[in-house]
């Protein structure tokens, strides 16, 4: 396919991530789900399998534009928003942006973060669980790294529920995929080699909206 490149990369994987959810949900049962309602992440259990579509990113980021922070398809600017980010993900659009930061956990991986959630016994209490599978969603889904890397600020917020339910989530993401964004457009316009977008990169095809432009911007081609 024409303006595809198999240079770029990313370690979002929600097949992975689904099949951890449903051993999490077929071990602890609703009481763990009930857990996760209360804080409104419990359709995360659900996340589809979507798979790793790199020719449609490669495709899309290659029209973001960095002044306007939007995807400009044909002459159309289509805006990349926290309100959009909602609605697919089921989040409320308020409330503090969380920074992920720079500082990691030593010795520990996005890998490690799945292993340790895997090994949890069927009597390990459910405030522990839900507390692990915070970490998970936010490592592995919410800003997945390039280097496996976890933030430690990800620790913080998971210990404490009230702190989790004063984020914006839906705007948290898009800001730090905008940084992103706007770094993979600086290094397509220097003639980089693209590497790893970090974040929750699939946010982007799974619009509705975003799927028809990217389709009709290959039927141009």
């Amino acid at each position: 396919m024409q303006g595809y490149t198999p240079k770029i990369h990313f370690r979002c994987r929600t097949s992975g991530f689904r099949e951890v959810c449903d051993e999490l949900a077929e071990k602890f049962g609703d009481q763990f789900v009930n857990s996760l309602s209360e804080l409104q992440i419990n359709q995360f259990l659900l996340l589809p399998r979507f798979p790793q579509n790199v020719p449609m990113v490669y495709i899309l980021l290659s029209t973001w534009e960095i002044e306007s922070e939007s995807f400009v398809i044909n002459s159309r600017s289509l805006a990349f928003t926290s309100e959009e980010i909602a609605l697919i993900i089921g989040l409320p659009n308020r409330g503090d942006k969380f920074e992920p930061g720079t500082s990691t956990i030593a010795g520990r991986t996005a890998n490690d973060i799945r292993h340790e959630i895997l090994k949890l016994k069927s009597s390990t209490p459910i405030e522990i669980v839900r507390e692990k599978f915070i970490v998970y969603l936010l490592s592995n889904i919410f800003f997945p790294m390039a280097n496996f890397r976890v933030q430690s600020t990800i620790l913080d917020v998971a210990k404490k529920v009230e702190q989790f339910r004063s984020y914006n989530w839906p705007l948290s993401i898009r800001d730090f995929l905008v940084n992103e964004f706007n770094t993979i457009a600086k290094k397509k316009s220097k003639g980089q080699s693209l590497g790893y977008v970090n974040g929750f990169v699939m946010i982007i095809i799974v619009s509705n909206s975003y799927t028809y432009y990217i389709f009709f911007f290959i039927s141009l081609f």
